[in-house]
């Protein structure tokens, strides 16, 4: 198998004989050879190596000779920034994780005196950025080293935070820690494993598969006893019940004009004055007399998350009670996708959907593709209006200001609260920031 990567690509063969997986290289980096002369590309013998993982003894060689390439024979390959020794203890990886480490603390020293230099907030940003970056690239791989190793890279942090900080070394760790609000390092892969399951669950890739295999093996085989369990293992038995709340996406299921479909959203300049805001809102919907308005509102408190809607010339209102893992601005989406569904079915054509989330309705004037877009309910609300568009219905979103008097958005205002006990339950699967936050504020009561 191939993994490539720019101009960067590995060529891996797994077999349980050493001499077959041999020769299964052999041959496939013969075919690439060849095929890479025949269009014009060259492979560095230089920059290429050749490694056996394996935890058994095997014979001794040298270099592989390619068509008079010799390509050496080495006890680890760095490939994208990351060293892997045969045995995969990581030993290598995390000794030049700690020397890469070591020149940023000493910059550090150097711009942070007693007297003079840098504050503590610009040094902490110098760490994330340099340092804690550095020790992040690759930490849901080499989480699985033994405790020694990974105690380098906890004193590489302290001793960071010590300089950033002005500590003296007999400061206790977790003083430290608390001090500059930084998590300790072994939570800090635990939250970036779990992000990694999130997206590839979110993606729904064939990785997620893998993982749930390897950790069939981390619970079962007898070599994971006396080992530490890969991160990603633990992460994926941790928060499994949050990852299958994770709603797929799937770009093949919205169609092309859903995305460039133009959105109108009116933002009226309103005041603190009530009076004021009151009359200008009605200066606004003069231009539409003959729409129906519905205003929709959100609430989130301790015990839930409620959404609502509210149609004041049919005396109508929809009150809905979703998961209260939600934020905010996904519950404030999903009012307004509740309200297009009802213009939907409705028989009337022109509406007028007010809301006090500024954010929600940005975000949905200023669409962007999957790759920025990752809120599976904005993708939904644009797949809809593209239906009410092709049923002639006419949609404008307005953004109305909260609490300031306005009896249609105090309504609703008051709608959502309710929902949040009595309202119908709405079945919601959460969004990738949504869970992502949950986890977060998991990792943080630990």
């Amino acid at each position: 198998k191939i993994v490539q990567y720019a101009d960067d690509f590995c060529i891996y063969s797994q077999n349980s004989k050493y001499h077959d997986s041999i020769r299964l290289l052999s041959d496939a980096a013969l075919n690439i050879l060849n095929w890479s002369r025949a269009n014009c590309f060259e492979i560095s013998p230089d920059k290429s190596v050749f490694c056996v993982f394996t935890r058994h003894n095997t014979p001794h060689i040298d270099y592989i000779n390619l068509q008079n390439i010799l390509v050496p024979a080495k006890t680890e390959v760095k490939y994208l920034g990351i060293t892997l020794d045969r045995k995969l203890t990581w030993k290598q990886h995390i000794t030049n994780l700690v020397i890469k480490c070591e020149k940023g603390i000493n910059f550090l020293r150097s711009i942070t005196k007693t007297w003079w230099g840098c504050d503590v907030q610009t040094a902490l940003v110098f760490y994330k950025s340099y340092i804690r970056s550095v020790l992040d690239y690759g930490s849901i791989l080499y989480g699985s080293a033994c405790k020694t190793h990974l105690q380098k890279i906890d004193r590489v942090q302290y001793g960071a935070l010590r300089v950033c900080l002005g500590a003296m070394r007999s400061s206790p760790v977790e003083a430290l820690l608390v001090e500059a609000l930084e998590p300790p390092m072994s939570l800090r892969r635990e939250t970036l494993s779990a992000k990694f399951l999130l997206k590839q669950r979110f993606f729904n890739t064939d990785l997620l598969h893998k993982i749930s295999k390897l950790n069939t093996y981390d619970l079962t085989n007898k070599y994971w006893y006396h080992k530490n369990s890969p991160t990603l293992c633990e992460a994926l038995r941790n928060y499994n019940q949050i990852l299958n709340l994770v709603e797929p996406f799937d770009i093949s299921d919205y169609e092309y004009y859903s995305t460039i479909q133009e959105v109108t959203v009116k933002i009226p300049s309103f005041t603190n004055n009530r009076m004021l805001n009151s009359h200008l809102l009605t200066s606004e919907l003069s231009q539409f007399k003959k729409s129906i308005l519905i205003y929709t509102d959100a609430s989130k408190t301790s015990d839930g998350n409620g959404a609502a809607f509210y149609i004041p010339q049919l005396k109508r209102q929809f009150k809905f009670k979703i998961d209260k893992r939600f934020s905010i601005f996904t519950s404030e989406a999903i009012a307004i996708f509740e309200a297009l569904k009802f213009i939907l079915e409705s028989n009337y054509q022109d509406f007028v959907i007010l809301s006090d989330s500024m954010s929600a309705l940005k975000d949905l004037a200023s669409f962007k593709s999957w790759s920025h877009n990752c809120n599976p309910i904005q993708w939904k609300i644009r797949k809809l209006l593209r239906k009410n568009v092709l049923r002639h219905k006419q949609i404008i979103f307005m953004w109305v200001k909260a609490h300031t008097g306005l009896r249609g958005n105090e309504i609703v205002d008051a709608l959502a609260k309710d929902s949040i006990v009595n309202g119908l339950p709405a079945d919601y699967r959460l969004t990738l920031k949504d869970a992502y936050n949950t986890i977060k504020s998991i990792v943080r009561t630990k």
